[in-house]
């Protein structure tokens, strides 16, 4: 990783950690039926049952659930829609870096990390998971009467 991309990624997780403290800060206004506050620099919006925040400056945009915690069941938590950003989009849920079908730190260099709750896991590891899915998931569909192997497998 290049140091401007370390760098980037500092940045980004200063402005996370701002964007949560808004947003914990203003739950319980939200979670009481009232209309989400409005704070200078910053665009708010409901997206179902969570919150999606954008810096207007630099184009971050980040999806919370009302507690304060990354979240996007539907896509990454962390975007940005500048182009100018080296950082693309990180996946969270309920708050810890996770996904199941790629990786969760994507930079437009073509840098990748992958986490499963929150743990880094390397990308053979992953590739590893995908195989086992792949095949547990031939096994239910195949041989329903092995389907308890598959769930061990």
């Amino acid at each position: 990783m290049k140091h401007s991309d370390v760098e980037k990624l500092s940045k980004l997780y200063e402005n996370i950690q701002n964007g949560g403290n808004l947003l914990r800060e203003m739950a319980d206004a939200s979670g009481q039926g009232k209309p989400l506050p409005q704070i200078p620099g910053w665009q708010l919006e409901e997206v179902g049952p969570d919150i999606h925040v954008m810096h207007e400056e630099t184009g971050l945009n980040l999806q919370f659930t009302r507690n304060g915690e990354l979240h996007n069941e539907n896509g990454p938590a962390v975007w940005y829609t500048g182009n100018d950003q080296g950082l693309i989009e990180i996946y969270f849920a309920n708050g810890k870096k996770h996904r199941e079908d790629g990786p969760a730190v994507l930079l437009k260099n073509g840098y990748e990390e992958f986490y499963l709750d929150d743990k880094s896991i390397s990308k053979q590891e992953f590739d590893d998971m995908q195989a086992h899915r792949v095949v547990r998931d031939i096994i239910r569909r195949d041989r329903p009467d092995l389907a308890d192997i598959g769930e061990e497998f």
